[in-house]
């Protein structure tokens, strides 16, 4: 499950969550060697930190939080990541679904997308209407631009396969 949540004076911060419960975390070589890969092939990848806890983190989280996107740098943390198709995810998600799609629309095309959603929206496309009731049910009430930006990621989430690729 993803999340939101505004820092004050730092803009939004997204981030999903884990398990609720402790997880056998996958060994910090895995998690770097997974990284790697995916770079090899990445030429625009967004800086990945991994951490090992939510302590960890230059912001504070919730615990079980397992991976954040903020100020354009995406982290991921170690203790809460069980398997590679769990990083995968959440790379897919943070790095593909809400660093990449904002650093290639730019703030132009941002609200072109933006304006066209509100605009299907407002016919009653079934749907954009699925999607913002899934994400209402995920994040609760959000701003409209960050509602943008999940509604974009979350339908994005469909189309990833078992292992978390596009």
């Amino acid at each position: 499950e993803f999340k939101v949540r505004e820092q004050e004076g730092q803009g939004p911060v997204l981030y999903s969550f884990g398990s609720d419960t402790a997880v056998d975390p996958l060994p910090m070589p895995a998690i770097e060697a997974e990284i790697a890969r995916i770079r090899r092939n990445w030429v625009g990848m967004p800086p990945v930190h991994v951490v090992n806890t939510t302590d960890d983190l230059p912001f504070p989280m919730q615990r079980h939080a397992d991976g954040a996107y903020h100020d354009g740098e995406v982290y991921v943390i170690a203790s809460n990541v069980s398997d590679v198709k769990q990083l995968q995810k959440v790379l897919a998600h943070e790095c593909v679904l809400h660093h990449s799609l904002v650093e290639m629309l730019g703030p132009y095309g941002f609200s072109k997308l933006h304006h066209g959603i509100l605009a299907l929206q407002e016919k009653g496309d079934p749907t954009v209407l699925s999607l913002l009731a899934d994400i209402k049910h995920r994040y609760g009430d959000l701003p409209p631009e960050m509602l943008t930006k999940e509604l974009v990621a979350s339908a994005g989430e469909q189309c990833l396969d078992e292992m978390g690729n596009l």
